[in-house]
C-alpha cells in the first residue's frame, strides 16, 4: 500500500469517538477470549470431564440465541453507548465472580456455567449495539474504512486473546480473571467519553 493510500486508510483514526470505541472493543474482546481459555482449563482441572468443555460453549451460546432479537431491538430504541457500557460492566462482573470462585477454591462446576450464561447475555447485547453505534462515530465518507478497521481489530483480538490468556494462566486463573476485570472496567470507562450521535432512520 502506498503512503498516500495508507494515510487515507488510517484517516478514520482522526475521529476521537471512533478511537475510544475501537480501543474499548479491542480490550473487551481480548478480555472475553482470555476468560474463555482460562475457564476451560480451570474447569477441566477440577472435573476432568471433557463434556464440561462443551457445556461451557453451550452456556454462552444459549443466552446469545435467546437474547439476540431483543438485543437488536434495544439497540434501536435505547442509547447504544449506555448498552455497551453496561455489557462491559457485566463482563467485568463475570470476571469478578470467577475470581471469587477461584479464591474460594470451589470444586463444583455450576457457578462457572452461571458466570458463562452472564457473559453470553452481555455479548448478545454488545454485538448489535456496537454495530449500530459505529455509523454515529464517523462521517459517511469514512464509514467503510471504519468498518474495515473495526473488523481487523476484532480479528486480531480473537487471535491474541487466547494466546495471552494461556500465558497468564501459567501464573494461575486468578491472574487471568484479575486482568479481564481490569480490561473490562477500562473498556466501560472509555465508552463514557463517547458522545451520543444522531441516529439513522
Amino acid at each position: 500500500m502506498s503512503k498516500p493510500s495508507r494515510r487515507a486508510a488510517l484517516r478514520v483514526l482522526a475521529h476521537a469517538d471512533f478511537r475510544h470505541f475501537l480501543v474499548a472493543r479491542l480490550l473487551a474482546t481480548l478480555a472475553a477470549q482470555m476468560q474463555i481459555v482460562a475457564v476451560g482449563w480451570q474447569l477441566y482441572e477440577i472435573t476432568r470431564d471433557p463434556l464440561d468443555l462443551g457445556l461451557i460453549g453451550l452456556s454462552q451460546f444459549v443466552p446469545f440465541v435467546l437474547l439476540i432479537l431483543p438485543a437488536g431491538q434495544s439497540a434501536d430504541h435505547y442509547d447504544r453507548r449506555r448498552i455497551l457500557m453496561l455489557c462491559y460492566a457485566l463482563e467485568g462482573l463475570c470476571a469478578l465472580l470467577l475470581l471469587a470462585y477461584t479464591i474460594a477454591e470451589v470444586r463444583v462446576a455450576w457457578p462457572v456455567f452461571a458466570a458463562m450464561l452472564l457473559l453470553g447475555g452481555a455479548r448478545a447485547f454488545s454485538m448489535p449495539s456496537g454495530q449500530a453505534l459505529l455509523p454515529n462515530l464517523v462521517p459517511h465518507d469514512d464509514f467503510t474504512r471504519a468498518v474495515a478497521l473495526n473488523s481487523s481489530v476484532y480479528q486480531i483480538a480473537t487471535v491474541v486473546g487466547p494466546a495471552l490468556g494461556g500465558v497468564l494462566y501459567l501464573a494461575g486463573p486468578q491472574v487471568v480473571y484479575s486482568s479481564v476485570l481490569a480490561l473490562a472496567v477500562i473498556a466501560a470507562l472509555l465508552m463514557i467519553r463517547v458522545r451520543r450521535g444522531a441516529r439513522e432512520a
